[in-house]
C-alpha cells in the first residue's frame, strides 16, 4: 500500500481530487469484523457461539439498545476467533492493527486480552497481550508490525482469549482491522 500511496500522492491533483483520494484511502484501510462472524474455539475446534457456558452473543441492553455484543460471563475465558480478508492493496511490510471495543462489567477485575494472529495459511504466529480492560468502553489495539506482514498477504486469522475475570463480565461491541 505504501508504494500506491506514494505514486498517487505524486500525481498533480486539485483540492477536490486530493480530498476524494484521501477519503478513499482512509476508508479502504479499515475492515470491519461483524460480530456474527466471530466463533468460539478451543484451539482445535471452531464452533458457533451458542450462549451456553462460554461467550454468548446478545443484544447490548434489550429494547433500549439492540446492538449486537459478545459477552463473557464472569470466570469464563474461552477463546473466540475470526478470519477476514486483507485488502489487495496491502503489501509486505505494511502495518495492521486489530481494534477491539470492549468493557468490563465492573472494576473488580482488570483482565487483558491475549491474541494469537496468523497471516495467510501456515504463517508464523504473532502473539500480543493488550492493556487491561476497564469498566468503561475502550478501544484496545492488537498491533501487527511490518516485519510480520508477508508478501501477498490475503487472510488474517485472530484468536482472542480474555485473562482471568472471576467477578466481572467482559463485553465486546465491535472489532475491526486497520491497515497502514
Amino acid at each position: 500500500m505504501a508504494s500506491v500511496t506514494k505514486l498517487l500522492n505524486a500525481l498533480p491533483l486539485g483540492t477536490m481530487e486530493q480530498k476524494l483520494f484521501e477519503t478513499l484511502m482512509a476508508s479502504a484501510t479499515t475492515v470491519p469484523v461483524p460480530l456474527v462472524e466471530v466463533f468460539e474455539t478451543d484451539a482445535t475446534n471452531i464452533t458457533p457461539i451458542t450462549n451456553a457456558t462460554g461467550p454468548k452473543r446478545d443484544s447490548a441492553n434489550g429494547d433500549t439498545d439492540s446492538g449486537i455484543v459478545i459477552t463473557w460471563v464472569a470466570s469464563n475465558s474461552d477463546a473466540v476467533i475470526f478470519q477476514t480478508n486483507i485488502p489487495s492493496h496491502v503489501e509486505a511490510g505494511d502495518i495492521a492493527t486489530v481494534k477491539v471495543r470492549i468493557k468490563a462489567g465492573g472494576s473488580t477485575d482488570t483482565p487483558t486480552l491475549a491474541a494469537d494472529l496468523y497471516i495467510n495459511e501456515g504463517d508464523t504466529k504473532v502473539e500480543y497481550t493488550t492493556a487491561a480492560v476497564s469498566a468503561a468502553y475502550q478501544e484496545l489495539s492488537i498491533p501487527i508490525g511490518g516485519s510480520n506482514m508477508p508478501v501477498n498477504p490475503r487472510t488474517l486469522t485472530c484468536e482472542i482469549t480474555p485473562g482471568a475475570h472471576t467477578t466481572d463480565t467482559l463485553v465486546i461491541s465491535a472489532i475491526w482491522v486497520e491497515f497502514s
